[in-house]
């Protein structure tokens, strides 16, 4: 007979409670008014995904949203709810806002604001007897919240309700977290991003090595990109999940993806993910979802660049890109502004990730014919998928949007359609590659050098 052994272990009762799951009302009918396209359909497609009907459209000049807002209730069919972008250009945003308020006074309306805000635009809100807002970028987190305390009623004496609370003021604590990503432009940002925010970061390229780094050590938080090799992230999370349950403890867990088709969302969260974030990176909304998740503690708040991204230095990159390269095709849609921007203004990092595109994306690329020649729809949608998230990284928009095009065909195992958009992207691609490489090579310290 083997020995049997008993033990206690005096551990310390946590101090953060468990973050309550966020549940939604469903059959609703909204409305999602938005010029930018990105912020149109990541709203519509959280709504869509709690079961609600939704209607969008790209502009909020408001005699034709209330055409299609009066055309629905003509049908029986009365938007209940109102997401309104309130930074589109002219104030055609507010103006609407106060006409639907005005004309359908039981809808909720909420106005679209970005992360900076409401600031002065308190006040605006009040007078136009408005439920409230949601910061952008959205997070699934926190639209979940707001709708959930509006329509539970749960308001303050501002009358706007407790959505307009301001974001804690308190800082984040320092935390370890852990990144599972694969692809190496992706992880340079994410790691750049977070050690600036002081956090500790460990990084590894799937699944499982995911689990290995978590039975090694303790982290706080976990951004898990979805679709990896190996293993990919829900597949993970839910093994995360299992053990868990033999510790007591709970980790959040964020998704990294870089498009979320209709219902992925609710298969994120079914596998035991507590938010998602969308790639490319935005920093804001990585600052915000990290305050929204994290404990609070002592950790500097997210620093503004001294260098304006979109002044001299983007000029700097831009004038390379004059000097170096011919105009590129507007198909090409290499934004170096942005990508500028979206690293801080630093262009030595963005050296960096455009290196590391040069060494890595070919092999990716020619994995991705492989898996189509091989009809391997599967390893398609997964490799697509990757490409998409770099190519969004990259602000490289049109491969970004050919690669979601091919995850989606190949997601909905349609070969034919995967194999004619994979043909497009290599086009696109080998244009690209060349533009790229075309560049001159200056001396380091040169302010236009950009590989």
């Amino acid at each position: 007979m083997g020995s049997v052994f008993s033990f206690s272990l005096p551990l310390a009762q946590p101090v953060d409670q468990p973050r309550q799951r966020l549940t939604v009302p469903a059959s609703h009918r909204a409305l999602v008014v938005a010029a930018h396209r990105g912020v149109r359909e990541g709203v519509a497609g959280m709504l869509t995904d709690w079961a609600w009907e939704v209607d969008s459209a790209g502009s909020a000049e408001p005699e034709h949203c209330l055409q299609l807002a009066m055309a629905r209730a003509a049908q029986g069919q009365a938007f209940d709810w109102y997401f309104i972008d309130g930074t589109q250009a002219l104030n055609d945003g507010w103006t609407l806002a106060g006409a639907l308020r005005q004309r359908y006074p039981e809808a909720k309306v909420l106005m679209l604001l970005p992360v900076t805000g409401p600031g002065s635009e308190t006040s605006r809100i009040k007078s136009l007897g408005l439920s409230g807002f949601v910061r952008k970028p959205v997070l699934f987190s926190e639209l979940a919240d707001s709708v959930q305390r509006i329509t539970d009623g749960r308001e303050e004496d501002t009358a706007i309700g407790a959505c307009l609370q301001q974001p804690p003021t308190a800082p984040m604590r320092r935390a370890s977290l852990l990144v599972a990503e694969d692809h190496p432009v992706n992880q340079a940002l994410a790691r750049v991003l977070l050690e600036d925010l002081g956090h500790r970061v460990t990084m590894v390229s799937d699944g499982q090595q995911a689990l290995q780094a978590l039975k090694r050590e303790r982290f706080e938080l976990i951004l898990m990109d979805v679709q990896m090799p190996v293993m990919g992230g829900m597949e993970a999370t839910i093994k995360v999940r299992e053990l868990e349950m033999m510790t007591g403890t709970r980790v959040p867990i964020i998704a990294l993806t870089a498009h979320a088709m209709e219902g992925d969302r609710k298969r994120f969260l079914a596998a035991g993910m507590d938010d998602y974030l969308s790639k490319p990176i935005d920093p804001q909304a990585l600052h915000a979802i990290l305050q929204r998740w994290l404990p609070q503690g002592e950790i500097p708040s997210m620093q503004v660049p001294a260098t304006d991204p979109r002044g001299a230095s983007t000029n700097a990159i831009g004038r390379s890109i004059e000097a170096g390269l011919p105009q590129l095709p507007s198909a090409l849609m290499f934004d170096a502004d942005a990508l500028l921007a979206r690293v801080g203004g630093r262009q030595e990092l963005l050296q960096d990730m455009l290196r590391l595109f040069l060494d890595t994306q070919p092999a990716r690329m020619e994995e991705l014919r492989q898996a189509s020649a091989s009809l391997d729809m599967q390893r398609l949608s997964r490799v697509a998928h990757t490409l998409a998230g770099s190519f969004s990284t990259m602000s490289m928009d049109a491969a970004a949007l050919l690669s979601r095009e091919i995850h989606r065909d190949a997601t909905q195992d349609a070969p034919q359609a995967a194999q004619a958009a994979v043909a497009r992207l290599e086009q696109v691609f080998g244009q690209l590659m060349q533009q790229l490489q075309l560049a001159p090579k200056h001396d380091s310290a040169a302010p236009h050098n950009i590989v």
